[in-house]
């Protein structure tokens, strides 16, 4: 079941990138600049799938006192945001 899932996962995603390159012909194309819903709407991808897109592919990290859906997850976006507060404090 899991493989096939996978397999269903990715030919989506071949399919949704393919469909980008169609409507931005001769733009230029970011395979990974993705929606929420272009990412939701992906085969069995859900609000975690579309937290770790935000967090590990776009670089966004959740300000103030969101929590991510997955302990392990928010514990690296609370590191990852108390390096960035560091770095800042250490800049200036």
């Amino acid at each position: 079941k899991r493989a096939k899932g996978l397999v269903r996962f990715s030919e989506e995603y071949i399919a949704l990138i393919g469909t980008k390159e169609e409507e931005q012909k001769g733009a230029y194309n970011d395979p990974f600049a993705l929606t929420e819903k272009q990412v939701k709407g992906l085969y069995n991808v859900g609000q975690y799938a579309w937290t770790a897109y935000e967090v590990f592919i776009l670089g966004k990290l959740p300000m103030g006192s969101v929590k991510v859906c997955d302990h392990a997850l928010q514990l690296y976006v609370e590191y990852q945001l108390g390096r960035q507060a560091s770095e800042s404090r250490n800049n200036k």
